[in-house]
């Protein structure tokens, strides 16, 4: 879940461009003198404008690396990243644990499908419960969590069925804080 690093790298201020106009060819009868002064406006303006425009490019160049200072993002991207590991290592030891509980080798693919089908349908109608209001999205993620750390309880179970339902839980509130968490 570190995405969002390479995403702080691009962070810039886009740089102004120039767009010609059609009204090149046109010519406005305008006094010399009218002409003048709105000349010596826009020199004067453009001057500032474009010192004010080089500070800030300035500014913003090293003002970009704060957000790896912010608190806030530091904890994003430690919580994101324990979510990352922990739902890679259960994919990582699923086949060890679930052939040390008695699971065929026949059914071992089955509780894979489990996991990935429950995630679909976390991601597609857990959202609807935060949308809908019934929780907050505060509720919602405690909730999830602790319903997957229930799924610790996984060295208890024994035989196919089981490992497949805990595996059905364990997809369906990963894809629902997927879903609410993005």
């Amino acid at each position: 879940m570190l995405h969002s690093i390479p995403a702080a790298f691009l962070m810039k201020i886009p740089k102004e461009k120039c767009h010609k106009t059609g009204l090149n060819s046109s010519i406005n009868k305008c006094g010399s003198q009218e002409i003048a002064k709105n000349i010596n406006e826009i020199t004067n303006s453009l001057e500032t404008r474009s010192s004010a425009i080089v500070s800030t490019q300035e500014k913003s160049a090293i003002y970009a690396f704060r957000v790896f200072l912010d608190p806030v993002y530091i904890l994003l991207v430690i919580v994101q990243t324990a979510m990352l590991y922990n739902y890679l290592t259960t994919y990582t030891i699923l086949i060890d644990v679930s052939r040390d509980h008695g699971v065929f080798i026949d059914h071992e693919v089955y509780i894979f499908l489990a996991i990935s089908v429950a995630e679909l349908f976390g991601r597609l109608f857990f959202g609807s419960i935060t949308d809908a209001g019934y929780l907050t999205k505060l509720n919602f993620l405690a909730l999830s969590f602790a319903c997957i750390g229930l799924y610790a309880a996984i060295i208890l179970v024994k035989g196919s069925a089981m490992m497949i339902a805990f595996g059905f839980s364990f997809g369906l509130f990963l894809g629902g804080i997927s879903a609410v968490n993005m």
